[in-house]
């Protein structure tokens, strides 16, 4: 029992100097035994006393707490204005659209992703059915230990993606028949334009 209560003076001592400068140490009412050393760090959190407004320097919460710290995601709702301009900022930058169908459900979905995000960054889209969420490129090593795209997600697999290049940009299509050659493609194509 000598350690949790010598913890408890360094905490006490330490809430004293920290009065001095503005900020205080609360208890939290959890109902655990304050002076439990396994429970002691999140029992305690620093709040500060000035009234300024300032954010505290040091925050801990518990993680049986109901009210949790505002998430680094959480983002107020967008204004008509900001909708706008990133409405334009998508128009004008360079994006591929993908059409896919979803292996669990089936659903056949089409999404447009960013080429910058395709090649250097990671992608995933949600299947708006299942909800489902499928790797397309992983760049960060986020799920794979490899750099890689949708085409060497396929190659793994045994699959692949065939590119069509329609002369206004580039079109990647997954026939479903493997029978036809590029050239059969390309030539259905641009009879159809």
């Amino acid at each position: 029992m000598a350690a949790p209560r010598r913890l408890l003076r360094n905490v006490v001592s330490t809430s004293s100097r920290f009065c001095d400068t503005g900020f205080s140490l609360t208890a939290r009412s959890s109902g655990v035994n304050p002076l439990s050393a396994r429970f002691a760090h999140s029992k305690y959190s620093f709040k500060s006393q000035t009234s300024s407004g300032v954010a505290p320097l040091l925050v801990r919460y518990s993680s049986t707490n109901s009210t949790l710290p505002n998430s680094l995601t959480d983002r107020k709702p967008a204004t008509p204005e900001e909708d706008a301009y990133n409405e334009a900022r998508r128009a004008e930058e360079p994006s591929y659209l993908i059409t896919f169908t979803c292996k669990p459900c089936s659903h056949r979905s089409g999404h447009r992703i960013s080429k910058h995000g395709y090649h250097k960054g990671t992608v995933l889209i949600m299947c708006p059915n299942c909800r489902n969420r499928h790797v397309i490129s992983d760049h960060l090593n986020i799920f794979m230990d490899t750099k890689s795209t949708l085409e060497d997600i396929l190659a793994k697999q045994g699959q692949s993606l065939r590119k069509v290049t329609l002369g206004e940009g580039d079109m990647e299509l997954w026939p479903e028949t493997s029978n036809t050659t590029d050239s059969e493609v390309t030539e259905s194509s641009e009879k159809k334009s």
